[in-house]
C-alpha cells in the first residue's frame, strides 16, 4: 500500500453564516450545503446536507483547548469513513509574509498503526519554524513517549500562498533515525498544512510577525506500520 498525496493534501474551502449557522464548503471533488447549520449544538458538531447525509465532527483534546483562537482540530465520522480534520479560520494567502522567520509552538496527536489490531494514540508537543525568505516549514512533533518513537521530524515542507506541503519525514528515538526499522522501510510519506488567522505580533523567539496559528498533518506508510500525526501551533 503507498500513499497518494490526496491522502493528506485535501483541502476544503467554504463559508459559515454566523446568525444562521448556514454551511457550505467546496472544493473539486466535495459539495457540503448545510442550510440549518449546527444540529446538536456544543462543540461537537453535526452538520446535515438536506439529504439524509450527516457529517459529525467531534473535537480531540487539543481539539477543544481555548488556547486555539482560530482552528480547531476533529475527528470526522461520514457513513463509514472516519478520520480527522482541522476547521479554521485560514490566513489571507496575500498576508503571509515573504521575509523573516517565525515560531510555533503547540500539540501534537500521533496515531501508530501496526496495521494488525488496534491502533494507538500519543499526545505530544509540536514545535515549528516558519521560513519565509526561502518560503519552508520545519517541524518536530514529540509523541509524548519516553522511547521507540519520541518524535517525527518533517523537514522542508514548502510554502505556496498560506499552505504548505512535501518535505521529508524522519522518525526518530531520541535524536536517531529509526524510521527503516520502526516501520519496515518507508513505501511513502507526505505532509501538508495551512496557516491559519491574522498577522501577529511576535515575542522573543521569532524574529518577524506572522499568522496567529499554523496547522497540519503528516503521513508515513510503512511495510509493518502507519504512522499519522496531526498538529496546532500558536506563534511565539
Amino acid at each position: 500500500m503507498s500513499i497518494s498525496p490526496e491522502t493528506v493534501r485535501l483541502y476544503v474551502y467554504g463559508t459559515r453564516e454566523i446568525s444562521t449557522g448556514a454551511i457550505n464548503l467546496t472544493d473539486t471533488k466535495t459539495l457540503f450545503v448545510d442550510p440549518d447549520g449546527d444540529d446538536n449544538g456544543g462543540r461537537g458538531i453535526e452538520y446535515s446536507d438536506g439529504n439524509g447525509n450527516f457529517v459529525t465532527f467531534n473535537p480531540t483534546l487539543f481539539g477543544e483547548s481555548d488556547e486555539y483562537e482560530f482552528a480547531r482540530h476533529f475527528s470526522i465520522d461520514f457513513g463509514d469513513t472516519f478520520g480527522f480534520v482541522i476547521l479554521g479560520t485560514t490566513t489571507s494567502a496575500e498576508d503571509v509574509p515573504s521575509v523573516g522567520t517565525t515560531t510555533y509552538l503547540g500539540d501534537t496527536l500521533v496515531l501508530d498503526d501496526p496495521l494488525v489490531g488496534g491502533r494507538s494514540a500519543f499526545r505530544g508537543i509540536a514545535s515549528l519554524d516558519a521560513d519565509f525568505d526561502n518560503g519552508l516549514v520545519d517541524a518536530m512533533l514529540g509523541t509524548g513517549r519516553p522511547d521507540t518513537l519520541t518524535d517525527i521530524q518533517v523537514e522542508d515542507m514548502i510554502i505556496s500562498g498560506n499552505s504548505f506541503a512535501g518535505g521529508n519525514i524522519t522518525l526518530l528515538e531520541n535524536g536517531m533515525d529509526v524510521t527503516d526499522t520502526y516501520i519496515g522501510g518507508s513505501l511513502g510519506s507526505d505532509a501538508a498544512g495551512l496557516f491559519f488567522g491574522p498577522i501577529e505580533q511576535t515575542n522573543i523567539l521569532s524574529n518577524f510577525d506572522g499568522p496567529g496559528e499554523i496547522g497540519g498533518m503528516a503521513v508515513i506508510n510503512g511495510n509493518t506500520r502507519l504512522i499519522e500525526a496531526y498538529f496546532l501551533a500558536d506563534i511565539q
